[in-house]
């Protein structure tokens, strides 16, 4: 049975919003909506309004899958 890979999460803080997060996790701001692709039941239909302490899976971008 193969190891499932571990999921990463993180809390909203103050003042965060997805393209910062995305900068933090992968680099890069333009890859926001893999990460609200991956919360549309937490965040809603704004991807604009995320709230602090909403906790947000990020999604791994490894290609090894």
């Amino acid at each position: 049975k193969p190891e499932e890979p571990q999921k990463t999460y993180y809390t909203v803080k103050w003042g965060d919003w997805l393209v910062k997060i995305s900068k933090r996790f992968y680099g890069e701001w333009e890859k926001w909506p893999i990460i609200y692709d991956a919360n549309r039941e937490t965040i809603g239909w704004n991807p604009h309004l995320i709230y602090p302490g909403q906790v947000l899976l990020i999604p791994n971008l490894d290609k090894e899958k």
